[in-house]
């Protein structure tokens, strides 16, 4: 997931340059969002997770007192025109992911790896408790970093030797789980009962038979590691919210609706 510089969900009111949204109330799990929010209307998520280049240490305080875990957004697998880091970190890249815009990285080459470790360092700096480490699904067999799987287990490492005290978020890369779930806290995983059509820009559900495998992959895989599972469910009506509903009810997943682009915060909570 990379729409950089964005964040999702409907109801939105402007003032003073924040995304606003009627469904920020109490006792959500958790929410993700890389607009600008206004700090005081978040409150009670266990994890929130934020594109930290819109907020000040002092927005990131407002966001600690009334929340439990505070998350910043940064890629391993690719890196967008948009990071801070982007023109010292772009000779250690190849390709381009042409749906977000967002250049591959080299994870194998040191400069990239000292460059995301201090990356993170200033993110801990500004007060986040820990990271979302987006684009993990790049390293499995189907990414275009498949051959850099060994390396992304052995960062993860690092990332725990340098920042023990940190929380790390996993988004997707769900066959890798074996190897690093030793290093993260938490599985976030996209659609798992819905499929957006990038090409027709269309929201759906995904066919019964798809969603069937997917979640009892889900569920094989978390019940050898244990690991809390967090779920986006990319929606634009209370119509499919419904059917995603009846999909996941009982499953035990902590979920959350969005629109796909991840710019505002979404009613549909």
């Amino acid at each position: 997931m990379r729409p950089i510089n964005l964040m999702f969900f409907i109801m939105v009111i402007f003032n003073t340059n924040y995304t606003f949204s009627n469904s920020l109330v109490k006792n959500k799990d958790f929410m993700i969002c890389y607009g600008k929010l206004n700090p005081k209307e978040v409150k009670d998520y266990n994890y929130v997770i934020l594109e930290a280049q819109h907020y000040t240490h002092e927005d990131i305080t407002i966001f600690k007192n009334n929340n439990k875990s505070i998350l910043a957004y940064i890629s391993l697998g690719e890196a967008h025109p948009s990071v801070p880091y982007y023109n010292e970190i772009l000779p250690n890249t190849f390709g381009k992911n042409e749906i977000w815009g967002g250049n591959y990285l080299n994870l194998q080459k040191e400069e990239t790896q000292k460059i995301l470790i201090k990356a993170m360092g200033n993110l801990f700096d500004m007060g986040f408790e820990g990271v979302f480490l987006d684009n993990i699904d790049n390293f499995t067999i189907y990414g275009p970093m498949k051959d850099q799987a060994d390396d992304l287990i052995n960062f993860l490492k690092r990332i725990k030797q340098e920042f023990p005290s940190s929380f790390l978020m996993q988004n997707a890369g769900l066959s890798l789980l074996k190897d690093t779930s030793i290093y993260i806290n938490s599985l976030l995983i996209e659609s798992v009962a819905t499929a957006y059509d990038f090409e027709k820009k269309k929201y759906k559900l995904r066919s019964k038979k798809d969603f069937i495998y997917r979640k009892e992959e889900l569920e094989r895989t978390t019940l050898q590691t244990n690991i809390p599972i967090l779920i986006i469910e990319y929606v634009d009506s209370k119509k499919l919210c419904r059917k995603v509903k009846k999909r996941i009810k009982n499953k035990g997943w902590s979920y959350f609706f969005a629109k796909i682009d991840l710019q505002t915060l979404s009613n549909y909570n």
